[in-house]
């Protein structure tokens, strides 16, 4: 029997929620992805999105990209839902001087959300990943690249001991910078490419330094770094489901497709 990667996007809307009738099809909540291989699963980012995951009793990996409101906002309610096992919430992103807990505590059990995360749910264990180098969590081998971001990011490629496929997680990412020769090679031949994909190269010159790419610019690296699929996600609140028709319209089906919320597929 062969066992597939099922990626399930449990929220794909990047900067904030956005929820309209007119934006409806893509979805509204705010970046979150679930990988499962077997019974094993992490995800990707806690944005709203992360809320709608189903509740586990058992152990529950996070990694985070960034500490942006849209990428953890969601944790609080996956936490509230979640009564037995435990959580690792881990991250390539931080320093000696400011811990993953210091990090966290800025929003979480201060002025904007005064509760903490280990309030909600004691069993969470915190774990910085040395840049740059593999680290394993039980079954999963993650290596990390750092991003071009405001205030920093880190991408993620994902894969399972029983597998010889990856994922390559690159969002919140704005290219064009001295980092996008390596993370060619970081991205080299994986299965599947999740990139942010917020603008078009037609708005890009106006948003220089927001730190987020385009969805043309995520066609060409896929093309680059011969990865099978792509995924764009981190669509921006003005994208509306009739600018992502339009988009798909323009996309290799075989190769390129827009995530939307609760989407499911098979790598």
């Amino acid at each position: 029997m062969i066992t597939n990667f099922k990626v399930k996007f449990w929220g794909t809307r990047g900067s904030y929620p956005y929820y309209s009738e007119s934006h409806k099809e893509i979805g509204g909540d705010t970046s979150s992805v679930e990988i499962r291989f077997d019974n094993d699963r992490l995800f990707i980012d806690g944005g709203t999105g992360l809320q709608y995951a189903e509740v586990s009793d058992g152990h529950d990996i996070v990694l985070l990209s960034h500490y942006h409101l849209d990428h953890i906002i969601g944790l609080p309610l996956f936490l509230t839902q979640k009564q037995l096992g435990a959580v690792t919430i881990g991250t390539a992103l931080h320093d000696p001087s400011l811990t993953i807990e210091d990090r966290l505590k800025t929003i979480f059990g201060n002025v904007a959300f005064p509760v903490t995360l280990d309030t909600i749910f004691a069993s969470i264990t915190l774990v910085p990943f040395k840049p740059g180098a593999p680290f394993t969590i039980g079954p999963w081998v993650i290596n990390n690249h750092q991003l071009h971001h405001p205030g920093g990011a880190f991408g993620y490629r994902i894969s399972h001991k029983k597998s010889n496929k990856s994922i390559c997680y690159l969002a919140d990412h704005e290219a064009g910078s001295g980092l996008d020769d390596s993370l060619e090679r970081f991205a080299e031949k994986s299965d599947l490419i999740i990139w942010d994909g917020c603008y078009s190269d037609l708005l890009l010159p106006k948003v220089r330094g927001f730190g987020h790419s385009s969805w043309e610019e995520g066609v060409r690296f896929r093309e680059r770094v011969g990865a099978k699929q792509l995924a764009i996600t981190c669509h921006s609140p003005e994208r509306s489901d009739e600018i992502a028709r339009n988009i798909e319209e323009q996309l290799d089906r075989k190769t390129c497709f827009l995530a939307r919320d609760r989407l499911l597929v098979q790598i």
